[in-house]
């Protein structure tokens, strides 16, 4: 969450100090950005920007704050405030790193949350739960020849696991039917 009068967003894939990527919201301008970072700020790319004005902050209310999120998945970048998606961009220069906070003037954040997507592996299943974020849902379904028991559907947790209340799904081997 954020509060801010200036510019303010989220550091990602922070290779070095000199290298990563960063979503800015301008809260006094309107003007947001994705931007690519690789070395010095003349080197910087814009890689998305967007001219959405925002609502107005109640300065009464401490808890009255803007939700940012930024969601990757392989070179897609997707930046969303208060749940609206409001700038996508497509950037493979930089796969992976650190994750960091940026603020041009007076900024307060608050309830930072870092998620691995849902990893799950193949074995004799054919699973379509790769690279999967918070609250995605996918399915499993086995191999001909085997066949599935536990959850067949799942959603990922904010902890990166898989929701399976019946257990992890699992392929097993069909008895062979016998020929006479």
């Amino acid at each position: 969450m954020i509060s801010s009068d200036s510019e303010a967003g989220i550091v990602f894939r922070a290779a070095t100090s000199s290298v990563y990527y960063y979503a800015t919201i301008g809260f006094a301008s309107g003007r947001h950005r994705i931007v690519k970072h690789t070395g010095s700020s003349s080197d910087d790319v814009e890689l998305a920007t967007s001219g959405q004005q925002l609502r107005s902050l109640d300065s009464s209310n401490p808890s009255d704050r803007y939700h940012l999120e930024v969601s990757l998945s392989g070179p897609s970048i997707e930046i969303r405030l208060d749940g609206a998606r409001i700038m996508t961009a497509s950037d493979s220069a930089i796969v992976a790193g650190d994750v960091g906070l940026w603020a041009s003037g007076a900024t307060e954040f608050d309830d930072l949350k870092v998620s691995a997507p849902c990893l799950v592996g193949g074995g004799s299943s054919s699973s379509g739960c790769r690279d999967l974020f918070y609250q995605d849902e996918c399915s499993f379904e086995c191999r001909k020849g085997f066949d599935t028991s536990g959850t067949s559907t799942s959603i990922c947790k904010d902890d990166g696991t898989l929701n399976q209340p019946d257990g992890a799904p699992q392929c097993n081997i069909r008895a062979p039917v016998a020929l006479n």
